[in-house]
């Protein structure tokens, strides 16, 4: 597989910036701390800008400055009508899109997550917490006007939160947790009173960050910088692990377009990891994985300016296209689309 080219790509309707969120009426993206929405044969609608005076702003539209700070936003979801979240920094903005206003913000505890849920307008992330003291690790949720952010489960035994998600298969509750092997944990958890229906773990085999589901099986990438990473399977209610193909580093993010199930991975120091390229895996028949593309890592240093990685939007996709940005390669901020019918 040769590093990514412009090729059946297309960047020049949009261009610049990080892609947040795309369902098959919009898209939602965002520059530097600037919110904007997209819509086929129409230009983009700048929404709202989440700088906090002219400083700030004229150093978070320099993308190194961005990185070295961890300062794009990270997540931005539809609550409803003319109404946003958006995750920045250690802060969490309840947005009205229609006025351009920010209606409530509220802080956020630790860094900022990886993936967060949407449950019909109830929001839930996990707390990422780096510490070698190990605190109590929360859940937590919120719902409209998203002022206060309830401890809905609290976890002793684990580093921190990876990740939520909402099965839209059954519309539960599933988390990935992480690091140590005790750490490393799937698990299924009861909406009515948080309780763990299901789990699987206790290795570097079942540490993940995202949850890809279908109806018969859940797909995950291995997040480890300690041994090879793999994409697996399991079925629903199975403790066997499937281990369907090795990728060349850490999974951080996965999706689903159409029928065809796609993981990206990260330039992730490791002594298994390649640290020259962030890839992107692909199947189309949910057994056979393929090397989508490679997207070359840039020269700038790995933690301090991010790893070189690809993030795929939250929400439904438009069932036609690939959608995907990256941080720190060659293709830094830069939003790209792939018409998977060309495949």
């Amino acid at each position: 597989m040769e590093l990514l080219n412009l090729t059946g790509f297309d960047l020049k309707n949009i261009g610049k910036g990080f892609v947040n969120y795309r369902d098959k009426k919009k898209l939602i993206f965002s520059r530097g701390k600037t919110i904007y929405e997209w819509k086929e044969n129409q230009s983009c609608k700048k929404i709202i800008s989440l700088h906090k005076n002219p400083l700030d702003r004229l150093f978070c539209n320099l993308q190194l400055y961005q990185r070295l700070t961890r300062s794009h936003i990270q997540h931005v979801i539809p609550i409803k009508k003319n109404r946003l979240l958006a995750f920045l920094a250690r802060q969490i903005y309840y947005i009205d899109s229609k006025n351009n206003s920010i209606i409530n913000t509220s802080d956020l505890k630790g860094s900022q997550p990886l993936q967060i849920a949407n449950f019909n307008e109830t929001v839930y992330y996990g707390e990422y917490i780096r510490s070698s003291k190990n605190p109590p690790i929360h859940l937590l949720r919120s719902s409209p006007p998203f002022s206060h952010w309830e401890i809905v489960k609290q976890f002793t035994n684990i580093r921190h939160i990876h990740g939520v998600f909402r099965d839209p298969y059954d519309d539960s509750l599933w988390i990935t947790t992480g690091d140590n092997d005790q750490e490393c944990w799937i698990m299924k958890l009861s909406r009515n009173d948080y309780k763990v229906k299901f789990r699987i773990g206790g290795s570097q085999l079942h540490r993940a960050v995202a949850l890809v589901f279908t109806k018969e099986y859940i797909y995950y990438g291995t997040d480890t910088p300690r041994e090879e990473n793999f994409i697996c399977r399991f079925k629903r209610g199975s403790q066997k692990i499937e281990k369907l193909t090795r990728v060349g580093g850490s999974v951080f993010y996965g999706t689903k377009v159409a029928n065809n199930l796609y993981f990206s991975t990260a330039c992730e120091p490791g002594k298994y990891n390649r640290k020259d390229v962030a890839e992107i895996w692909e199947s189309t028949d949910r057994i056979n994985w393929e090397l989508f593309c490679e997207l070359k890592k840039d020269w700038w240093h790995n933690k301090l300016f991010r790893y070189g990685l690809v993030l795929f939007p939250y929400g439904p996709g438009d069932d036609q296209h690939l959608w995907f940005s990256s941080i720190a390669t060659n293709f830094d901020n830069q939003i790209i689309k792939k018409n998977i019918a060309d495949e």
